[in-house]
């Protein structure tokens, strides 16, 4: 009973640090080929002024920063509850990524402040993959 209540506890203070939402779209698992566009779509995301909303991709293997893909002022974005929309053209190697929208505080656009919200919005897991055309084979 005693190692329950502290696999129960553990796992609460674990549900009570970080709360992720996932995007609406892409779906789960999705594929796409380098140099096409994907579509994102975040819910949830602020539209206050004061605002940066900052679209960052990261490996799904180590969780690294690959690159900032766009900072975006919180009024650029929809009402708040609307679903906030943007569109990256695939750039990166070969790999699975995921996608994480951040919103920072005007302090932390000069980075002397890390007061970002502790909610991850973030994508699910999808594939770049380099097309490679198959040799040509002569009949």
């Amino acid at each position: 009973m005693k190692l329950f209540s502290v696999i129960l506890f553990c796992c609460l203070i674990a549900i009570a640090v970080t709360d992720t939402s996932y995007f609406a779209y892409p779906p789960r698992n999705s594929g796409y080929w380098a140099g096409t566009p994907i579509e994102f779509v975040a819910t949830d995301v602020s539209h206050d002024s004061d605002v940066t909303i900052r679209v960052t991709l990261h490996s799904s293997r180590d969780g690294r920063l690959v690159q900032v893909l766009n900072d975006f002022r919180g009024k650029e974005i929809a009402t708040s509850g609307e679903n906030f929309m943007f569109t990256w053209v695939a750039d990166a190697p070969d790999g699975t990524y995921y996608v994480k929208v951040t919103e920072l505080e005007e302090e932390d656009e000069d980075g002397e402040s890390e007061d970002e919200d502790d909610d991850e919005n973030r994508s699910y897991d999808f594939r770049i993959t380099t097309y490679h055309p198959a040799p040509y084979a002569p009949y």
